[in-house]
């Protein structure tokens, strides 16, 4: 047993299911992974905030937990509701040469001084060591 516990919320529609978002319980805190929809359906419901944001803050809440963790798509809308942006490590896996330190770092710079442009105080202060 890892401590991980899935769940999910749907969006139902005349009976059938249209969208759905996966959860993961993990510790004190919730991650909002993974969302999927009927795309030919028109979106006027809101659908993907509410099963993205609004469902996980409620599920997070009864729950008593005290993370929420949002996937990072919809960044903008998301501060606009008071987010705090984190940033989040990749690893990447090269088959035929090393990667060149400078250029990390410089394209590392470049991505959160854009960050910083359009996010400004919704950045966590970890954002630090990259500016």
């Amino acid at each position: 047993d890892l401590g991980v516990s899935p769940t999910g919320v749907v969006a139902p529609r005349d009976q059938r299911s249209v969208a759905l978002c996966l959860l993961y319980r993990f510790g004190r805190a919730l991650h909002a992974r993974y969302y999927g929809c009927d795309y030919r359906l028109d979106d006027r419901d809101f659908r993907y905030f509410v099963l993205t944001c609004y469902e996980p803050i409620d599920y997070a809440a009864r729950a008593g937990l005290g993370e929420l963790r949002l996937s990072t798509s919809a960044l903008h809308a998301k501060a606009r509701r008071g987010a705090r942006i984190e940033p989040l490590a990749a690893a990447v896996l090269l088959t035929d040469r090393s990667l060149d330190p400078i250029a990390v770092r410089r394209h590392n710079r470049r991505f959160a001084e854009r960050h910083r442009r359009e996010l400004g105080a919704h950045l966590s202060p970890a954002w630090r060591a990259f500016l």
